[in-house]
């Protein structure tokens, strides 16, 4: 994503965490978003789920309310 952004090619909403080398070496602006968004897990159905993968579904459960 972080790529084609800094190739031209759109725009993107990412974390800032993601982004801060390249906001500090000036190669991206930015603007911070105030609002809330939407969170979405995915995870393909009816297959197989280790337990590390099961217990991020949970944190995330648990805690996106929070984001």
């Amino acid at each position: 994503m972080k790529q084609s952004i800094l190739s031209g090619m759109g725009i993107s909403l990412l974390p800032r965490i993601t982004v801060e080398r390249e906001l500090k070496e000036e190669q991206l602006s930015g603007q911070q978003y105030k609002q809330n968004l939407a969170t979405q897990l995915l995870y393909p159905k009816n297959k197989w789920i280790s337990p590390q993968v099961e217990a991020f579904i949970e944190i995330v459960r648990n805690h996106a309310s929070l984001w």
